[in-house]
């Protein structure tokens, strides 16, 4: 092999006469030392196309004529920097034109340039293309091997009329696309050939994707014509339309880009191609293009976009093709198909662009006037003229209209179900087509008849004596078709964006009937307008105009409720925590619920202040929803679905949160960094004041909103939006949202509040109140304590305790509330109407009072009876309970716990005496009289025990107690004093469970409240969740149910768990966790948990749904400020709704 053998350059795809040619060299050409193809010398590989020339000594003179060519040009360039060169697609030099020859021995190394190729970015794509035959020349299909994968090449549809189809980029083949849309450097033809400088860089660092844009590629101009075209708000008749932009714009965007010199004719003719491929359509759907009309994009990516060539405008491959010689004149191209070559031109003077085929359509009437004549129209009168133009418009729209539907049949629907094996299982077939293309067969039938009757009454006579008849009749028939199919089409759009279908163009078609109304609207008006008004044709076309628009109305409404849900929909699969699962608490946004709306979703800014004394500004994506505000931020994913991260506290209730007069009428701020001082700075300050860095300062405005945030959070939420039109939308969209969710509450409410005692507890108002103080006499606090009582006459009874005193009074009737007893500093109450004791707790001491006492009935038992006993000892007793323990045969105890030591509690269990027992006692005299018992006692002791912890509360469970203290909570057996402490994570060992039991070391037990035999709810005041039997944790399905207040009393009545605050009553589900109702007030207080003698429990043999939850004394009694009194309320279940 010559040590001169010149190296073999890149070639582009393999077309008629042309062979894929060697890698690009990686050095310059004369350090290249390479075998020559072949066996010898002379060898070549078998001809492939007439073009071959075989004829070996023609061919080497040729050789030799371009080597002496390309040095004479780099000997005479004097700056050592030569243009780059383009290689098209649609040629290619002959094969031999790349093959290693032996070449004269003086050395060219020196003279030659070195020339190297840009490759295309990461991530292009390699492309094949279909063959297809016309009249000039000939594509064929080519592969690459794996070795040249750094360097993408395009193989196109060279031809006079050549055809264009739709490429899919992604998968190997066309042009390769960025996904913002701009073009990227592969979609040239192969790459420019760039002078390299000693170092190896290209001679120039400037780089403008317009360098790779070739004309003659129709995917290279759709690229770039997609972002280049201005869009904006235009017109055309009544209607605005956005993102739009005129075929006049179309044109001359398209006509900057073409080479100069270039006619207008070309930029119409790729106009037209990019239209009938649906890169862009009419606003209207027009099938023809116009430089009058306005047209928008389909919407679709572009990873698909309509390919042909135009070539006329394609350049030669050769880098030396017309390049200027010393003498001025262009140097001559050797090869045979070069376009520039005189004995071409001819030939490709009338190549033009077509969309869909090579060979010529017969073409069709495109206007009336074409359709019957010149004659006939010149006999008619012009404004005549203008309606049956219209009138020809309209049918022949509407066979386009019923053509684009059969489509869906035949090019969607039939192969779908005939596809064997199949695509979708037979029995998901029916529900997949329903969910996809509605009830488009009954649209079809509905156009189908409406074509029928127009073409009949043009059959009539060319001039069409009207069709507002046939309108108005159509219009009443198909109403309820077009209004099902408007409605779910937003659905129907999504589900088809989520399947292979959105890659095959379907939503063109299925999107069809959501424009006809409109289209029937215009064309009508347009009827309307040029009918002389004698015209009976004219009222009916206004009746149908009427009816048409009624029937868009309609369907606007229930467009924007099914658009509602398809953003549910998305948000409901979109939303994850920071570690990608998704969001735990989507039992309460229950975003797939029939009724869940949509109501607005925008970027938002939020401000927070660093250490350093810095503002520091924070996008996020917020979400309102009809009962929850969601702040989240946009997340990551490798789908196309859209993810959004939400922390664990990132769905706020709307019953927490609260709009004021100022919420949407501060001042705007402008976004920067700067430092502040704590002093709220002014619009002018901000805005001068600069960076300490002395960085600049981004000076647009942010338009803030503030909430105020009530339950555990509360406090001030500020955002900010980026436009005072988006606030307002903000403010509109809020106000009715919560104004919604307020009515909806009221319909779906669980409880009442019925009060049991309005104007008994008064109290002072206010400071700034306008509501006067109670009077003096009723001036005796807020009640503490209260129980349901049955009379011995059935006649229902509440006792209440407060400061002052023991309250009784009906328990319908509020105002009959009477004092009792004058006892101060009452704290708690407990009614034992077996053994008829009243017992109270006042001033930390246990008193007992006999019910024949407080409430007579009549009996005339002695006075000594009515004594009330005194059972603690000192001023020791921290609370009290009474209950039941035991399955058969339960025992009544009365049981107070006494503060002991700083980490332990003392438990006394006191047992009621029988009447029976006590009037045996009180009959006994003794002898002679001595050990006559006056006063027998009501209580013996039971038992007594400690527990080494401080305790909050305790409940009686059956034979045992759930004692809450300090370290959670301790299940006591009272007979053998054995304890179980729950919950018990020594069996969980993963993550989640680890951290819920440091949350519950970190967390004041509130509560444990049984629900089935082997499920209990345990409490705490951040947070609850469910236990078996053993105390282990059941974190499935329901996780970890979260308390957006801040409870200090908890209380259960089945089947929902009751928090209380002073500010609210939180309401939950206590089998699902989801938020069922919050009631808010002041001063909130529970006065009766429902658990009274009865122990509360479950009847789980019966099920929780049995439960006499509506019995009188299982309800709940809470007491509610409301000036000038604390009002005493009963909640009241509703089971009726």
């Amino acid at each position: 092999m010559s040590q001169y053998a010149r190296p073999e350059l890149p070639r582009p795809p393999v077309q008629q006469s042309f062979r894929q040619p060697p890698p690009v060299p990686s050095q310059p050409l004369g350090e290249q030392r390479q075998k020559p193809r072949g066996d010898s010398l002379g060898q070549h590989p078998p001809p492939s196309d007439a073009f071959y020339i075989s004829d070996t000594d023609r061919h080497r003179e040729v050789e030799r004529q371009r080597v002496v060519a390309s040095q004479r040009t780099a000997t005479e360039s004097s700056s050592g920097e030569w243009a780059s060169a383009t290689i098209p697609e649609h040629h290619a030099a002959p094969y031999h034109q790349y093959q290693q020859q032996p070449t004269t021995p003086r050395s060219f190394s020196s003279q030659q340039p070195s020339m190297v190729l840009t490759t295309p970015p990461l991530g292009a794509t390699r492309s094949t293309s279909q063959r297809t035959e016309s009249l000039s020349s000939v594509n064929s299909t080519s592969s690459y091997p794996s070795s040249q994968a750094s360097t993408s090449y395009h193989t196109t549809l060279a031809s006079s009329i050549s055809s264009t189809s739709t490429t899919r980029f992604g998968n190997g083949s066309g042009a390769s696309v960025n996904r913002n849309g701009t073009l990227s450097p592969n979609t040239s033809f192969g790459g420019s050939l760039l002078r390299a400088d000693s170092a190896g860089s290209p001679a120039s660092d400037h780089f403008d994707d317009t360098d790779y844009l070739n004309v003659a590629l129709l995917s290279n101009i759709a690229v770039w014509f997609k972002d280049n075209v201005p869009q904006g708000n235009r017109t055309k008749g009544a209607l605005e339309h956005p993102n739009c932009f005129t075929g006049e714009e179309v044109v001359t965007t398209i006509l900057s880009r073409l080479p100069s010199g270039q006619e207008r004719r070309y930029a119409v003719t790729i106009a037209r191609s990019l239209q009938r491929s649906l890169w862009f359509h009419e606003v209207d759907w027009a099938d023809t293009f116009n430089e009058h009309g306005v047209y928008t994009f389909e919407g679709q990516d572009t990873d698909e976009v309509p390919t042909g060539v135009l070539t006329s405008l394609t350049p030669c491959l050769s880098p030396y093709c017309a390049k200027l010689t010393a003498e001025g004149n262009p140097t001559a191209c050797y090869s045979y198909s070069c376009p520039n070559s005189a004995r071409n031109q001819l030939r490709r003077q009338g190549s033009q662009l077509s969309a869909h085929s090579t060979a010529e359509q017969p073409e069709q009437p495109d206007n009336w006037v074409t359709f019957v004549g010149k004659a006939v129209a010149d006999a008619t009168g012009k404004m005549e003229v203008k309606r049956q133009l219209n009138i020809f418009e309209l049918i022949d729209g509407e066979e386009k209209y019923l053509n684009d539907l059969e489509l869906v049949r035949k090019n969607f629907v039939e192969p779908l179900v005939a596809a064997n094996p199949p695509i979708i299982a037979p029995e998901r077939m029916a529900g997949f087509l329903q969910s996809i293309l509605l009830n488009v067969d009954e649209i079809r039938t509905h156009s189908r008849e409406l074509l029928t009757a127009l073409k009949a009454r043009q059959a009539k006579n060319p001039v069409v004596s009207g069709v507002g008849d046939i309108l108005l009749e159509a219009a009443l028939n198909w109403g309820p078709a077009y209004l099902a199919y408007l409605t779910e089409y937003p659905m129907a759009a999504d589900f088809s964006r989520s399947s292979p279908l959105a890659r095959v163009g379907f939503k063109s078609f299925q999107s069809r009937p959501t424009f006809r109304l409109l289209r029937y609207i215009l064309l009508l008006q347009d009827i309307y307008k040029h009918t002389e008004n004698n015209d009976e044709d004219r009222s009916a076309a206004e009746q149908a105009i009427s009816v048409i628009q009624q029937q868009s109305k309609e369907a606007n409404l229930g467009v924007s409720v099914t658009e509602g849900k398809v953003k549910c929909r998305e948000y409901h699969f979109g939303l994850q925590t920071k570690n990608g699962e998704p969001y735990m608490s989507d039992f309460d946004l229950d975003l797939l619920h029939e009724g869940r709306k949509h109501f607005v979703s925008s970027k938002i800014v939020s401000k927070s202040s660093t250490a350093a004394g810095l503002e520091a500004w924070s996008e996020g994506f917020w979400i309102l929803f009809d009962h929850y505000l969601v702040q989240a931020k946009p997340g990551r994913s490798d789908t196309t679905a859209k993810k959004f991260t939400i922390s664990r506290r990132g769905a706020i209730p709307l019953e927490f949160l609260q709009i004021t007069r100022t919420s949407f009428s501060e001042p705007p701020e402008p976004r920067g960094n700067r430092f502040h001082i704590g002093v709220q700075r002014t619009l002018t300050d901000g805005a001068s004041g600069a960076h300490a860095g002395g960085a600049g300062q981004d000076s647009t405005l942010l338009y803030p909103i503030t909430l105020t945030r009530i339950g555990r959070n509360e406090g001030r939420l500020t955002f900010y939006v980026e436009s005072e039109a988006l606030r307002k939308d903000w403010a509109t969209k809020l106000a009715a949202a919560v104004e919604e969710h307020r009515t909806a509450q009221e319909k779906t409410r669980v409880v009442a509040l019925v009060p049991l005692a309005e104007q008994t507890f008064g109290c002072a108002s206010t400071i700034g109140s306008l509501v006067p103080s109670a009077p003096a006499d009723k001036m005796m606090g807020n009640p503490t304590c209260s129980a349901p009582l049955t009379a011995a006459d059935g006649q229902p009874l509440i006792v209440a305790g407060c400061a002052q005193g023991l309250f009784i009074g009906f328990r319908d009737k509020p105002q009959t509330m009477r004092q009792v007893v004058h006892l101060a500093g009452i704290t708690q109450c407990a009614i034992l109407p077996e053994f008829g004791f009243i017992l109270v707790v006042a001033q930390k001491v246990l008193i007992a009072y006999s019910l024949e006492a407080l409430v007579p009935s009549g009996g005339g038992s002695d006075q000594a009876s009515k004594t009330p006993q005194r059972l603690s000892g000192s001023k020791d007793v921290l609370f009290m309970r009474v209950g039941k323990v035991g399955d058969v045969d339960p025992r009544t105890l009365v049981i107070y716990v006494k503060k002991s030591g700083v980490k332990e509690s003392v438990f006394k269990a006191l047992e009621p005496v029988s009447t029976a027992d006590r009037t045996r006692a009180a009959g006994r005299h003794g002898f002679l009289g001595i050990g006559a018992s006056k006063n027998p006692e009501w209580f013996r002791t039971y038992k007594d025990f400690f527990l080494p912890s401080f305790v909050y509360s305790f409940r009686f469970l059956r034979s045992k107690l759930a004692i809450v203290c300090a370290k959670g909570v301790e299940i006591m057996n009272l007979e053998s004093l054995r304890t179980m402490s729950v919950p018990d994570f020594s069996h969980q060992h993963d993550e989640f469970s680890q951290k819920l039991a440091k949350r519950c070391a970190e967390h004041k037990t509130l509560g444990m409240f049984r629900l089935q035999d082997n499920l209990f709810l345990l409490v705490y005041n951040a947070f609850s969740f469910h236990v078996d039997k053993h105390g282990e944790p059941l974190l499935r399905p329901v996780g970890v149910i979260e308390w957006e207040s801040n409870p200090e009393q908890v209380a259960f009545q089945s089947p929902h768990i009751y928090a209380f605050s002073s500010k609210m009553i939180e309401i939950r589900n206590a089998f699902t966790g989801r938020l069922a109702q919050v009631i808010v007030g002041r001063d909130i207080a529970l006065t009766y948990d429902g658990d009274g003698i009865d122990s509360g429990i479950v009847d789980v043999r019966r099920g929780p749904a049995l439960r006499e939850e509506d019995h009188p004394d299982r309800r709940l009694h809470v007491s509610m400020r409301i000036e000038p009194y604390h009002v005493l309320h009963e909640i009241r279940p509703l089971f009726a709704r």
